[in-house]
């Protein structure tokens, strides 16, 4: 879409700080970013940074040089301008070559969220307006097919993207000013997707650093005890992924307890084994006489611990 507004020649900058823990941080942790004065930003209007296709970009909302004026100097005027999606290089600072990106409205108090939820080659930038769209925009400017979302309501919140109902498929949630709740469905993988900027300050932490592993690995599946011939009780059961049921985890703990475990500080600690395998691989352990409960939760790479899975023993 053809952005309208004044282009002032020469440049204004602003520095942005990425979070330390995103690999090749120590190269570059702080970028200065350039954009022509006729694009500036809004304050409330915030920066995130993520991969697009495959290079790490700095994106946030703003509006041209000529809706600044009108807001803050010749009010009333109503100069032609354009409200924006922004997006630069983190590398060389230049913006990128399909940005800025002309939208509907403001994006006031809320950020984009990164991820692949549509056609569209590649990560799609996703942001909510507030003239009632959730827009889905690529590195080269695309929408994808069945974007921008109605919500008939301002999009205050910032979009969260992951697999709420356990299909295997993304979904997208969106929450407007008014308190109405929307999700949508996708026909995107949950893995592999999903990695960049996935909702308000990045993560389920809230760290607001690119590359933290906020997630934990998912729930062992069909924890059964059974009893085998020359080897006594048994558990079994079905490993999840390390990202929720995506990837392997790192590791898996087994408990055992005469009473019902609940809490991963219940019964005794059988040990902490190395983990083989990805979602759905079998695995058991053997279970000591007495033990009339067992449990098994998994830990990632980063130390992260996913729920518990318990069964009471024949």
């Amino acid at each position: 879409m053809r952005v309208r507004g004044l282009l002032v020649a020469g440049l204004v900058g602003f520095t942005v700080t990425v979070g330390a823990s995103y690999p090749g941080a120590n190269d570059a942790p702080t970028l200065r970013i350039t954009s022509p004065l006729g694009r500036t930003g809004l304050p409330g209007t915030i920066r995130i940074v993520a991969r697009l296709d495959g290079q790490l970009d700095v994106i946030k909302g703003g509006i041209t040089l000529a809706g600044l004026v009108n807001v803050g100097v010749a009010v009333g005027q109503n100069l032609p301008y354009n409200h924006v999606i922004q997006a630069w290089n983190a590398q060389t600072g230049q913006e990128l070559p399909a940005f800025p990106q002309a939208v509907e409205d403001y994006q006031l108090l809320s950020s984009p969220a990164v991820a692949d939820v549509s056609d569209a080659p590649g990560n799609e930038i996703l942001v909510g307006t507030g003239l009632y769209l959730l827009r889905d925009i690529n590195a080269q400017g695309v929408e994808g097919p069945g974007w921008p979302k109605f919500t008939g309501g301002w999009n205050f919140a910032v979009p969260a993207i992951g697999d709420v109902d356990g299909d295997g498929k993304l979904e997208v949630a969106g929450l407007t000013r008014e308190g109405y709740g929307f999700l949508w469905d996708t026909d995107r993988p949950a893995c592999g997707t999903n990695d960049e900027w996935w909702t308000s300050r990045h993560d389920e932490f809230g760290s607001g650093a690119y590359g933290t592993d906020s997630r934990p690995p998912g729930t062992a599946t069909g924890v059964t005890g059974s009893r085998v011939s020359g080897v006594g009780m048994e558990l079994s059961w079905k490993a999840p992924g390390g990202d929720w049921m995506c990837g392997s985890a790192k590791r898996y703990r087994v408990l055992a307890s005469s009473k019902p475990i609940v809490h991963p500080t219940d019964g005794t600690v059988l040990g902490t084994f190395d983990a083989s395998g990805g979602v759905g691989t079998g695995a058991s352990q053997k279970l000591p006489a007495g033990a009339r409960y067992a449990a098994v939760l998994y830990q990632d790479a980063a130390g992260n611990w996913g729920h518990l899975a318990s069964a009471k023993l024949p």
